[in-house]
């Protein structure tokens, strides 16, 4: 396709979408002081239109500085917008009339007895809830694209992202504009840095809590100055890391998880860092003299006011046999979201499994909240990796093959998170656990069980468990999830082959640059919120 006409149709298609919002505002302006039901859900309409023509603004100033993969992206979610808005606009110009005809909404009160003013307002109400709906479902797949124009280097962003209505900056917090301020200062690509929220955190401040462990799972719950529940991941650097580089990153992934939108991105809130230094154990027959001490470095979350009783996924696969479909689709997403920001932040997380994965119970909402967490083998993606692995078979069952084994095949990348990413969504949509704990020890579940076979090589092993994952999504995934779903799983499997097949549409992008696989990636995520739309329907 002609990139000039992919421009010029998704500008076009921005600029019709401003216009249709403008009709909306003007229709709340409008019919405002009209029946208290429905002058509420014009409000929620009002509010979004606000929000999202200010992003659209924003959208075509920067539009040009995006890679061809990119607006494409957009054109396909301007053309859906569009699409959208225009049936909006026809269904509330025939709910209550047109402004320049006057009040119709007003005059059919007047005529109306109360029986049928009643049944009216009840279904103007319904109608005008499901457009609301529908332009919230939108805009969840529109926010995650912000995160790849954090990515985009020059000026223009933050040039346009300065100019910016105060009123959005300070009171939409939640939004995408302000995210894509707060990534661009983490990543050195804005303006400015990032203000420095983290707090200065002694050991004193910190008060266990009671439980304190939660089995599976690396972190702990406690207590920052008594009132403050936090949570504790603790990250150990291995021996051939530089102690200075680690706390300089460590710093940085702190001060980036500070700017974090919890509900949105499913990842906590991050308070501060605190530093450790632990003697280490020492060998039966090392030699006499100085002893050396352990680094490491904690790092303190806070837990988001309403959410209570957390777990690692883990746990909730060993301890609940099933759960409904939603919830299996809005912690598949919920993961998926958090890896985008974490690369999106320049960050590679290296340890997506379900030990990693916290849930809370959320006061608020009907499923589990997730978030992610184990950043203790994380490392910023431009850094080079010490290609240095393990034979834990319990992690490397998440790894890709070539990160497998004491010494990896491949550097790790994006990619390698996409992959552990697809192993966990597996899980999550089978809702089967591939590790149990039977026999008081970790043992690989059907069809997994050469995972575990330590007199394998590991490279056959790798291979041989990837070709398992596989299968159980082709064959058992469908019925369980539908074919979009199994199409987003075996595409974060197979992002990494050599050969494309059907399912391979990440690894299309492999050449293409970050921004390209950053399309991809939004794309699969998109996918799954699609999955969520129509079983909504």
């Amino acid at each position: 396709m002609d990139p000039t006409g992919i421009a010029l149709g998704a500008l076009a298609a921005a600029d019709e979408c401003i216009k249709l919002y403008k009709h909306l505002q003007e229709k709340w302006h409008t019919f405002q002081n009209t029946e208290k039901q429905i002058s509420e859900v014009l409000l929620k309409l009002f509010y979004h239109s606000v929000v999202v023509e200010h992003e659209l603004q924003v959208l075509h100033r920067v539009y040009h500085t995006l890679e061809e993969s990119h607006q494409l992206l957009f054109n396909s979610l301007l053309n859906v917008l569009r699409h959208k808005l225009q049936q909006a606009v026809s269904l509330v110009d025939d709910l209550i009339g047109k402004s320049d005809n006057g009040s119709d909404l007003q005059r059919v009160m007047r005529k109306s007895g109360r029986v049928k003013k009643v049944s009216y307002v009840l279904n103007a109400k319904k109608d005008l809830d499901k457009i609301v709906n529908e332009l919230d479902q939108w805009h969840q797949m529109f926010n995650p694209t912000w995160v790849l124009i954090s990515r985009v280097r020059g000026e223009q962003v933050d040039n346009s992202l300065d100019r910016l209505p105060m009123l959005h900056r300070e009171e939409s917090s939640e939004k995408g504009l302000v995210h894509l301020r707060n990534l661009r200062g983490a990543s050195g690509r804005g303006h400015g840095r990032l203000k420095d929220f983290l707090k200065t955190i002694h050991e004193s401040d910190i008060e266990p809590a009671f439980p304190a462990e939660m089995p599976h799972c690396s972190a702990s719950v406690a207590a920052y100055k008594a009132d403050v529940r936090i949570l504790i991941d603790t990250y150990k650097p291995s021996a051939a890391a530089s102690i200075p580089d680690v706390r300089e990153e460590l710093r940085h992934l702190a001060l980036t998880l500070a700017h974090s939108e919890p509900m949105q991105f499913g990842l906590l809130e991050c308070l501060g860092l605190l530093e450790d230094q632990m003697a280490q154990a020492e060998e039966p027959e090392a030699p006499p003299g100085p002893k050396t001490s352990l680094t490491t470095f904690r790092l303190v979350f806070r837990i988001t006011k309403g959410l209570h009783k957390p777990r690692s996924l883990r746990q909730e696969f060993l301890t609940h046999s099933d759960v409904p479909l939603n919830v299996r689709l809005i912690l598949a997403q919920s993961l998926a979201n958090a890896t985008l920001f974490v690369h999106a932040s320049n960050f590679v997380h290296k340890n997506i499994s379900p030990e990693s994965i916290v849930l809370f119970e959320n006061e608020s909402a009907v499923s589990p909240s997730p978030f992610l967490l184990g950043f203790e083998k994380f490392r910023l993606s431009k850094d080079t990796t010490l290609m240095i692995g393990d034979l834990d078979w319990t992690r490397n069952l998440y790894r890709h093959p070539k990160r497998q084994g004491q010494w990896p095949e491949d550097e790790y990348d994006m990619f390698h998170d996409i992959y552990s990413l697809g192993v966990a969504m597996l899980e999550i949509g089978l809702w089967t656990s591939f590790i149990t704990f039977e026999t008081g020890h970790a043992e690989a579940t059907p069809p997994l069980e050469i995972a575990s076979d330590q007199t394998k090589d590991i490279r056959d092993r790798s291979a041989a468990v990837k070709e398992a994952l596989l299968t159980l999504a082709r064959k058992n995934l469908p019925a369980r999830m539908g074919t979009r779903f199994t199409d987003v799983v075996i595409s974060c499997l197979t992002g990494l082959d050599e050969v494309d097949s059907r399912h391979g549409e990440i690894d299309s992008a492999f050449n293409e640059g970050e921004v390209a696989v950053g399309v991809r990636f939004i794309e699969q995520v998109s996918s799954l919120q699609h999955s969520m739309e129509r079983m909504s329907d």
